[in-house]
């Protein structure tokens, strides 16, 4: 979360750029978090618990699903955010 703290207080930036930045740094908090439910529906499987398997299981598809909308979202803004920079080099 600091990162994206950070990345949104950035000014000196193309705002597509920084919007860019900041949905890579949510996707890399939401991998994090897919690991860590994944995880977590493993152990709890292997160790009996299947009920706690089975809400694992529901946070893990939930956290899936938020995870491919922001990838749809990345999807757009990346295309934004390397405007500026083809730009850039169609100058020199």
């Amino acid at each position: 979360l600091e990162d994206c703290t950070s990345i949104a207080g950035r000014t000196k930036i193309d705002p597509s750029v920084r919007d860019a930045a900041i949905i890579a740094s949510m996707q890399r908090l939401e991998h994090d978090e897919i690991a860590g439910y994944g995880c977590a529906r493993t152990w709890a499987s292997l160790l009996g618990f299947p009920s706690a398997a089975g809400e694992m299981l529901k946070t893990l598809t939930e956290e899936r699903r938020f995870d491919e909308g922001l990838t749809r979202i990345a999807e757009s803004l990346n295309k934004s955010a390397l405007e500026p920079a083809a730009m850039a080099a169609a100058a020199r």
